[in-house]
């Protein structure tokens, strides 16, 4: 007797562990896509160049038909299974509480940009409970930044918010490139939209001078920032870079 519920139970794990697999057999491949974005996407998973778009739409569909918790016995083993996987938990219809739960377990495995944001922009979450748990991602590795960082520039970009945030990027890890790229894409649209809040920012947190004028230069190169902000942002960056130097 326990030896067929034992037999069952790992038959059960090796089915669901084949939901995103045989899901994602019917989709089309391109092998235009697959080297395209094999050019733009650093990755120890294999690229197969199924396109985002189908990917997308096959999340939805199955994100209706599994639950949370059968996604765990999921180990992704290329790109599109992997971002196959956070995709659906973007758009299960769960809690926001087992959603998060559930992308702890997707960025345990993540390790490149696009699959991140792919899953990311998919969540659109202004919430407190979501909100925290962004925040605390960012006290994490270098992809739960990237996701974090994301994540609170897409939905909580507002003074409400944004004092906290800085608070807590006054406390990590800087100098890892994914981490420094991750801050300084947030940084830059803050600037924009918040100068004097985030000139200030600048002013005390541990930003080294790489991240700084990274920051500037992004926010300096779109084509939404205004003119006298733009000079706001020089001069500052010159003062700060002053103030620096005479330390």
């Amino acid at each position: 007797m326990g030896k067929g519920k034992g037999a069952f139970q790992k038959g059960e794990r090796k089915l669901m562990t084949n939901v995103i697999t045989e899901a994602l057999k019917d989709l089309p491949r391109s092998l235009r896509q697959k080297r395209y974005y094999e050019r733009l996407i650093i990755s120890k998973y294999k690229i197969n160049g199924i396109k985002t778009s189908a990917l997308k739409k096959c999340a939805e569909e199955l994100a209706g038909k599994v639950k949370l918790q059968d996604l765990y016995e999921i180990v992704p083993q290329n790109y599109e299974e992997l971002t196959l996987l956070g995709l659906i938990i973007a758009y299960h219809d769960s809690c926001i509480e087992e959603k998060c739960k559930a992308l702890d377990y997707y960025l345990s495995f993540n390790d490149n940009w696009s699959s991140c944001d792919t899953v990311m922009f998919v969540i659109k979450d202004t919430g407190d409970t979501y909100f925290n748990y962004l925040l605390n991602l960012v006290g994490r590795n270098d992809w739960s930044v990237r996701f974090g960082m994301t994540g609170l520039m897409t939905n909580f970009m507002d003074k409400e918010h944004l004092g906290a945030i800085y608070e807590r990027l006054h406390h990590i890890n800087y100098g890892d490139y994914q981490i420094d790229m991750a801050v300084s894409w947030f940084l830059g649209i803050a600037l924009i939209d918040f100068p004097t809040e985030t000139i200030e920012f600048f002013e005390s947190a541990p930003l080294s001078l790489f991240l700084l004028r990274l920051t500037v230069r992004k926010a300096k190169d779109s084509k939404n920032i205004r003119e006298d902000v733009k000079i706001t942002i020089e001069e500052a960056l010159k003062d700060i870079l002053c103030k620096r130097a005479m330390c």
